[in-house]
């Protein structure tokens, strides 16, 4: 049998599409999935101090009546809020660029996690969390639902009374799309000191609660929102909320892990 010779034109044509076809599917597989930021800087890390001893007088023969007010700092959760920069690339395995878009005000999520190994981001494995595979047995874990000694109580800080919103702007994790309000725990963060859950301000940093089904791992997602005002009257692209056990004066810090995902 006589082999057919491909005029050399369309062998170029070929190995031009195939090629094509590779690095096209390289770059989709590389924004596929939410990723771990290249580099996490802390930069500030403070918290409310106590306050100053107030002196009350006391005299003999009287009786007076007092107005006390006092914040308490939460032994349930840690904040975190800043900005996001980055670039879609296209590289090789040593992060070499064959071409790179720098990205001005970035859109996309930030994602924080204590699942340890990477989270399997397969679009039917990432779920809204429910009190079935999440809330209960978070609030277990962290002790945001009760104090761990007596008296025992129901937290005002806890899971359920801080992600107490259904509204959500939507949003895709990997290939899977979130529809507007189609999760039932969620919360949006201060802007200028003011609670934007009652309307007084404008509702921007969202936050909701994920779950990968396969890790078994609680996921907050923090909607970008580049460049606007914050709880501090000071522009940020992000802020959030993780739970963080620190009852009984309990200082042990918590490992978090980051990932984000640009548009």
């Amino acid at each position: 049998m006589t082999a057919r010779r491909v005029p050399f034109g369309w062998g170029l044509v070929f190995y031009a599409l195939v090629v094509g076809v590779i690095l096209t599917q390289l770059l989709i597989t590389g924004l596929a999935d939410p990723q771990p930021p290249e580099t996490l800087n802390i930069l500030d890390s403070s918290r409310k101090p106590n306050p100053g001893l107030i002196s009350v007088p006391a005299l003999a023969g009287n009786v007076t009546r007092l107005t006390i007010n006092s914040d308490q700092v939460t032994k349930n959760w840690q904040g975190y809020y800043g900005e996001v920069t980055g670039r879609i690339v296209l590289d090789d395995a040593d992060n070499q660029s064959l071409y790179a878009w720098t990205l001005v005000d970035p859109r996309g999520e930030v994602y924080a996690t204590r699942n340890a190994t990477v989270i399997n981001w397969t679009n039917t494995n990432i779920v809204c969390a429910n009190l079935t595979n999440s809330i209960t047995r978070e609030e277990g874990e962290m002790n945001t639902n009760s104090e761990v000694s007596p008296p025992f109580f129901q937290a005002r800080d806890g899971v359920n009374e801080t992600f107490n919103l259904t509204t959500h702007p939507a949003f895709y994790v990997s290939a899977n799309n979130f529809s507007a309000n189609e999760c039932t725990f969620s919360t949006s963060l201060f802007v200028s000191d003011s609670d934007p859950n009652g309307g007084a301000v404008p509702r921007s940093f969202n936050e909701t609660l994920l779950y990968s089904l396969s890790d078994g791992a609680l996921i907050f997602i923090s909607i970008l929102e580049p460049n606007a005002w914050g709880f501090n009257s000071t522009r940020y692209d992000f802020e959030m909320l993780v739970t963080e056990d620190g009852h009984l004066d309990d200082v042990a810090t918590t490992a978090y892990f980051f990932y984000v995902e640009l548009e």
